[in-house]
């Protein structure tokens, strides 16, 4: 069987046409709507009609559940609140009706789940962006793969089978035996990655093999659309195009919505049974996908015998009757959980403006702008955009220039660099393209990059991958007989390998400090590292963090650093200048005049999402 699934199309009508036509040429089965198809979009009722035509597969999304009244739209900011309010207005009494019967999850009777934002609680709507997240909820499900919305952003999370979880490139590939998987087949009517396309997933589960799309459509008739509602709102996507449009290149990530990052507690109080659904299947023999030719829902489902291909039979009741609980819960304690939903509101509310900069950091590439299928070997072209300043960012290269450049101009900070000796040498990144500075002689520099102060606060980080027995400086501003400045590089002592960060006022006086990791550095593979310092001059006050955790650290030198460690030696990127030259990838390297909080830099470390 062919699946289409897809998700958050918010009422863009011409994304929708574009995507449906492609689901047809794809020769998809059975279409699955992962919610939200209402909510920020001026065609919310029209954009319903359609999908309603060709599936009766839906799971509920959040601006679902508040345009039909089963979440209380007063949690959402003035914004998104006006929109839902006005959503609600122009839908009808059919459309408010089918919202109000959507189930929050569904099955296929052989290990596929859906639901729109998380497993662990599917009505409380939150979010699944990193590997802890992911980790929770695998935990909540033995389905073998779980599609899921909600993000705006398409992910791949695998848990293997001892029970590893990573997060994974976000190409075509096959699934693979004892594994299992979270796809998260981003957005069809409102992306926020970048790639101005809709975004949606085939899955085929007899090749086993899941395929992303993207696919283009009319922004310019859904700007109209907008116009002619009077909705004032300026998606992310709309304006990544203009800026497309105008040969700039996007910086930032779009800041998600104050309404997404707040807990529903009660999204399924009116439904009467378990909110699991089974999917309905569509013959394959059916050209159009037309709803005439889908097996309804109505009463019990058909028998095994009359389906195509395979048969699903009646579902039975869900063991996961945690909805219809609550419902009773929240009638027979309002009061408390009342309490309870405010405290949650106050809480995200503080996690929100801890968040805030994480979304004005996040950095960004892959803009694929011909193919509508992304695959492992799909070339990419880049788009670019005057940048914008983040809180305290002094200086960012992407380190994606092209192979054999001899210019090096940063997206922020500093005057244009260059490779020390020779040419740039680049190959596959983190993101898109990296910095190859093993085949580099004292790697790159950039001059005029900002000094720190003896009593600055900042961050510094970046992502490496070593090469086997590979080490060296990742990141410095510091003379080149390391007499003064500041160097952040992997240190090979035999069996142990480790990230360290050195201070130095002057070493020959024996005023420096040295810090040193614990966790071992692998070989062959990316990690994200990253230093914050605090300008006290103190030992303690120098954090160094591996892929978004803090780590133990062992030091040596002075408890306090009395004196400075400027040095107008220009910011050295794989070297430390003429020594130690890093054997390996490095990608993305930015620096705050600023310490980041912790759920910052989880977040950098994480942008695989």
């Amino acid at each position: 069987m062919r699946y289409a699934v897809f998700s958050d199309l918010h009422g863009n009508l011409p994304a929708w046409k574009a995507v449906y036509a492609d689901i047809v040429a794809q020769g998809a089965e059975t279409i699955v709507c992962l919610g939200d198809v209402v909510g920020y979009g001026p065609r919310p009722q029209e954009a319903l009609d359609e999908v309603r035509k060709v599936t009766e597969n839906f799971v509920l999304g959040n601006h679902d559940a508040a345009a039909c009244g089963r979440m209380d739209p007063s949690i959402f900011n003035d914004n998104a609140r006006a929109i839902v309010e006005w959503t609600t207005t122009v839908l009808s009494e059919d459309a408010l009706h089918f919202l109000n019967e959507v189930p929050l999850t569904m099955e296929d009777g052989s290990g596929a789940l859906f639901v729109h934002a998380e497993i662990e609680e599917p009505g409380r709507f939150g979010y699944i962006l990193e590997q802890s997240d992911a980790e929770e909820n695998f935990a909540a499900t033995d389905a073998e793969i779980t599609f899921i919305g909600h993000t705006h952003q398409p992910a791949v999370f695998t848990c293997d089978p001892q029970g590893m979880v990573t997060s994974d490139p976000v190409i075509n590939f096959q699934r693979q035996p004892g594994c299992r998987y979270i796809i998260n087949v981003g957005s069809s009517g409102e992306p926020r990655d970048y790639d101005v396309r809709a975004s949606y997933c085939i899955y085929d589960d007899e090749t086993r093999q899941i395929e992303f799309r993207r696919v283009k459509f009319d922004v310019e008739a859904y700007r109209a659309d907008l116009r002619s509602v009077g909705l004032n709102i300026n998606p992310f996507f709309l304006q990544a195009y203009d800026d497309f449009q105008a040969g700039a290149k996007p910086l930032v990530l779009p800041k998600l919505p104050q309404a997404d990052h707040t807990p529903v507690v009660a999204a399924v109080a009116r439904r009467k049974e378990s909110g699991t659904r089974r999917i309905i299947c569509i013959p394959p023999s059916a050209p159009s996908l037309s709803r005439e030719k889908a097996i309804p829902i109505a009463g019990t489902l058909p028998k095994a015998s009359s389906l195509p291909n395979k048969g699903l039979t009646q579902a039975p009741q869900s063991s996961k009757s945690f909805w219809w609980t609550a419902s009773l819960i929240i009638l027979l304690l309002g009061t408390c959980l009342g309490f309870w939903f405010y405290s949650k509101r106050a809480e995200e509310t503080s996690i929100v403006e801890l968040t805030k900069a994480h979304t004005d950091i996040v950095l960004t590439k892959a803009l694929a702008e011909e193919s509508t299928d992304l695959s492992a070997t799909g070339d990419t072209q880049k788009e670019e955009r005057p940048p914008r300043s983040p809180s305290g960012l002094i200086f960012h290269t992407h380190l994606d220039y092209p192979d054999q450049a001899t210019a090096l101009r940063p997206i922020v900070g500093g005057s244009e660099g260059t490779p020390h000796q020779g040419l740039f040498r680049s190959t596959e990144g983190k993101f898109g393209k990296a910095m190859l500075s093993s085949a580099m002689k004292n790697g790159a520099q950039w001059p005029q990059v900002q000094n720190f102060a003896p009593t600055d606060s900042f961050t510094i980080s970046g992502w490496i991958w070593r090469e086997k027995k590979g080490g060296g400086t990742i990141v410095a501003k510091a003379l080149p007989n390391g007499t003064r400045g500041y160097r952040i590089f992997v240190k090979n002592r035999g069996r142990r390998v480790a990230i360290e960060f050195h201070l130095v006022d002057n070493r020959k006086n024996e005023q420096f400090i040295e810090v040193s990791a614990g966790p071992q550095i692998p070989e062959q593979k990316w990690i994200h590292a990253a230093v914050t310092y605090n300008g006290s001059g103190k030992i303690p006050d120098i954090r160094i963090f591996i892929d978004g955790r803090i780590c133990k650290t062992q030091q040596r030198g002075v408890k306090t650093l009395s004196g400075g460690f400027e040095s107008d030696s220009p910011l050295r990127i794989g070297s430390a200048g003429g020594r130690t030259d890093f054997k390996g990838k490095i990608d993305e390297v930015i620096l705050f005049k600023r310490v980041l909080a912790e759920k910052e830099i989880r977040h950098l470390a994480n942008l695989d999402n």
